[in-house]
């Protein structure tokens, strides 16, 4: 089985390149949370954990 077959998603980060924000990213989550009804802890929590999880992944 090719290797194109197994596929099921794929992702693309375009944050950045093909879409601008205003704002600190923690913002949009916060707000993409809360549009579905989840909390959000507060945008500079939410803001500084999504930094840290970038650095984590980027050094994986």
């Amino acid at each position: 089985m090719s290797i194109l077959s197994k596929l099921r998603c794929i992702t693309i980060d375009v944050t950045g390149t093909l879409i601008a924000y205003k704002g600190e990213l923690g913002d949009y989550y916060c707000m993409a949370a809360k549009s579905v009804g989840l909390p959000c802890p507060d945008y500079k929590r939410m803001h500084e954990g999504f930094k840290g999880a970038y650095s984590d992944m980027t050094m994986k």
